[in-house]
């Protein structure tokens, strides 16, 4: 599973923490780099190798997390009032020294989520459009009002540009526009534009290995937030 994206020994990894959450009964798809090369590949289009740094998650609300997760991953974020798009918890793995992003989906965007094939196994994969239409947003947000934005996010939006079917790209971009103005492909003309104007914008992500506390963080029922030294630990940064 996911060797084809993934080196050999990474797919491992990644697999094994799949496959835990899975069976602890969660209920969620797959998104991020790692589902946008599943989805592309899955739709006969060019797809590439991804470098594992974590694993993205989406799943309905903080309460459709079963409780036992809790007790096999470190807690490093719980966001018991995250809204739509946003991070609820970051898990991390001790055993295989993975993080995992948890994040509440957009609207129904986890209806449109399908089984691919064997290479993402049993897991759902966020639908082609919802992820082009949340890089959209993604870029349009930040870049419009003049802040920083994660390089990452530009590669997400050019890999998935002009693809997607127009009825379905309708309905994820009503999921996942937050408000911006016009259809999607107007949206997505501007960040092109946004892209090329403001490129000093555009950085690489750097973590850190000094805590800083998080006003969103707080423990909420079982899952409580591991000390901040314990991720450090596992994951070298925090």
């Amino acid at each position: 599973m996911l060797e084809i994206f993934l080196t050999p020994d990474e797919a491992r990894r990644a697999t094994l923490v799949l496959e835990r959450l899975l069976a602890s009964g969660l209920t969620c798809a797959l998104t991020g780099s790692i589902a946008i090369e599943a989805q592309l590949r899955a739709h006969g289009l060019s797809f590439g190798r991804r470098r594992l740094n974590d694993l993205d998650l989406v799943v309905r609300n903080l309460e459709s997390l079963p409780s036992s997760v809790a007790e096999r991953f470190l807690l490093n974020h719980v966001h018991p009032g995250a809204p739509e798009g946003k991070l609820l918890i970051q898990m991390v793995d001790p055993e295989q020294h993975l993080r995992v992003d948890v994040f509440r989906a957009y609207g129904d965007s986890l209806s449109r989520a399908q089984l691919l094939d064997s290479e993402t196994g049993n897991i759902k994969v966020l639908a082609l459009e919802d992820l082009r239409a949340r890089s959209i947003a993604q870029i349009c947000i930040p870049l419009e009002s003049g802040r920083p934005m994660d390089i990452k996010f530009e590669v997400a939006f050019r890999r998935l540009c002009g693809k997607g079917q127009q009825m379905r790209l309708a309905e994820a971009w009503n999921d996942h526009r937050q408000g911006l103005a016009g259809t999607l492909a107007e949206t997505s003309e501007r960040v092109l534009r946004l892209l090329s104007e403001r490129s000093h914008l555009l950085v690489v992500e750097e973590y850190s290995r000094q805590h800083t506390p998080c006003g969103k963080c707080s423990d909420h029922a079982s899952f409580k937030l591991a000390k901040p030294e314990e991720t450090i630990a596992v994951l070298g940064y925090y």
